[in-house]
């Protein structure tokens, strides 16, 4: 998955559970993933093999198989994810700061 790609077009953050086709994640094969989660992201972040965590202000979101399936895990709102190896840190508003050690 790690060329992979996410693409935005003219999204609005204010409709949080709002989704369309002006999003779309893009698996290795140049398809788009059988579902993407239906609320405004605004981060993703490549997590380890076939592994994807996504961030918005509707909560964090993970893929385990690439893209295909999502899993929301939490409806905290943050703005920003990275990866380093295992380790994970993502930003919100108010100056929240969130570390995650892996994805199983």
């Amino acid at each position: 998955m790690a060329d992979g790609v996410v693409a935005f077009s003219q999204l609005d953050f204010r409709a949080i559970r709002a989704f369309d086709d002006r999003a779309a994640l893009i698996a290795s094969a140049g398809e788009p993933a059988a579902s993407s989660p239906a609320v405004y992201l605004s981060s993703v972040a490549c997590a380890g093999a076939d592994k994807l965590v996504a961030v918005g202000i509707a909560g964090t979101f993970v893929s385990r198989d690439g893209g295909q399936r999502w899993t929301q895990t939490d409806t905290i709102p943050l703005n920003a994810v990275r990866f380093s190896g295992r380790t994970g840190i993502a930003v919100g508003p108010h100056g929240r700061v969130a570390r995650a050690d892996g994805v199983e």
